[in-house]
């Protein structure tokens, strides 16, 4: 418990939310703070609605219902994210959002604010350690530059207006609600859509959300913490290990696993004949299949061939035995991206010691523990 938040009255963004709503839950069981959860749309609420939380709807992009939810506040933790519509409707939320929240504090003479980000802001190699201090990421998608364009906002409300704030960079996070690194991925087995790459052996670092909630309330407090970016991990481990806890819970030993050599055979097959060849590829079901497919490309020449030159009725019955043979004796198998592929594949570990020395931050949940807690939310919640 951080006595330092006892009585102080808190304003959580994203209270709905995985992360927020976790901590909002955490500031006032152990924390013993007063709550205002920023609520977008009320009905998302219900989770922290039984506590004794006070709701007020508010918008991020809407600056005067951030002034009114600021009003009085020492600590502010800025957990929203734009998580639906076009990329420029997500980069506004990210970005002129995180700039309102923080206008808002200055304004209402907030203290300090918490502002949540993520790793994927650096510019990694995917085959080494990586702590604060690697350079932000020059590439990517519409979350991870949002993210960078919010954090320099952050730095330059600190450097150019004085306003206290600290940066939390976590890596993968699971736990009850998470709902990628959790509930997806269970759906995602389920539902025959779950493949491996590499045999899961790439780096993955998994920290459960209660550690990352505890570590927030270290920042919102810790005198040295103002102005400087933490990253918020635990052990690394492989990916094959964090998969096999969710396969278990399923009911799954076996999946399907992608090897390098295999899909960037599949992805030069894309190249020639485009995507439905493709997902064709991935269906094949004999080892010698693949082999020769991946060797001489034959397979999409000669269906590109009578696809593009023969009259439909032919094209039907001359395709249909070669259909039968081959490409009907499994289910598609999912194509992972370029992005996915690197991800999984990288041997990359986040250094958190930076959060351990100054914030004095320690994981307490191990992920044995972690995998635990959360397939019993799972099974509470019937999604097993």
């Amino acid at each position: 418990m951080n006595k330092r938040l006892t009585g102080k009255t808190v304003l959580v963004t994203g209270a709905t939310g995985f992360i927020g709503g976790r901590l909002v839950e955490r500031l006032v069981s152990l924390e013993g703070a007063r709550v205002r959860a920023l609520v977008h749309t009320m009905g998302n609420a219900v989770r922290i609605a039984r506590l004794p939380v006070e709701l007020i709807r508010g918008d991020l992009l809407d600056l005067d219902s951030l002034r009114s939810a600021a009003q009085g506040c020492d600590v502010i933790f800025h957990c929203a994210y734009g998580s639906s519509g076009n990329d420029e409707e997500r980069r506004q939320v990210n970005v002129d959002g995180t700039r309102n929240v923080l206008q808002a504090a200055l304004e209402a003479g907030v203290r300090r604010v918490v502002h949540f980000s993520t790793v994927a802001v650096h510019d990694v190699d995917h085959s080494g350690v990586v702590d604060e201090t690697a350079p932000y990421a020059t590439q990517g998608d519409v979350y991870t530059l949002s993210k960078i364009e919010a954090e320099k906002v952050v730095f330059a409300y600190q450097r150019d207006n004085g306003l206290e704030v600290v940066v939390l960079r976590p890596p993968v996070v699971y736990g009850p609600y998470a709902p990628y690194w959790t509930v997806a991925q269970i759906e995602c087995i389920k539902n025959g859509n779950f493949t491996l790459v590499e045999d899961g052996q790439g780096t993955c670092n998994p920290i459960y959300v209660d550690d990352v909630v505890a570590a927030s309330t270290l920042a919102a407090v810790h005198p040295g913490a103002d102005g400087e970016a933490f990253i918020i991990a635990n052990n690394p481990t492989t990916w094959r290990e964090v998969f096999g806890y969710y396969l278990q819970m399923v009911g799954k030993s076996q999946v399907p696993n992608w090897e390098m050599a295999e899909w960037q055979a599949v992805r030069r097959a894309q190249r020639i004949v485009g995507y439905r060849l493709g997902r064709q590829v991935a269906r094949l079901g004999s080892p010698r299949v693949r082999q020769i497919a991946r060797q001489a490309f034959l397979l999409g020449k000669v269906y590109k061939l009578i696809s593009n030159s023969l009259p439909t009725r032919l094209k039907r019955q001359m395709l249909a035995p070669f259909e039968r043979l081959y490409w009907q004796k499994r289910e598609p198998q999912r194509i992972p991206s370029p992005a996915e592929m690197a991800f999984f594949t990288a041997r990359t570990v986040y250094d958190g010691r930076k959060a351990r020395e100054c914030l004095g931050f320690q994981p307490r949940v191990s992920l044995d523990r972690g995998m635990r807690l959360t397939e019993e939310w799972l099974n509470y919640k019937g999604l097993l």
